[in-house]
């Protein structure tokens, strides 16, 4: 899918841009502290499937 397709003009209104500005940060921080809890999530089911092997 084109990605310019999706685009929208920034708002010519400063208040408005910046709670675009602060949606799209916070929409940015949430997938990031997604991506660390999923992370964490691997890592912790790694370590339950090394101790599983271990006692098979």
């Amino acid at each position: 899918m084109d990605n310019e397709a999706n685009l929208v003009p920034p708002p010519d209104d400063s208040q408005a841009l910046k709670a675009m500005l602060r949606a799209l940060i916070d929409e940015r921080d949430q997938e990031k502290q997604r991506a660390d809890d999923l992370q964490v999530e691997n890592l912790r089911l790694q370590l339950e499937l090394e101790r599983y092997k271990k006692w098979y």
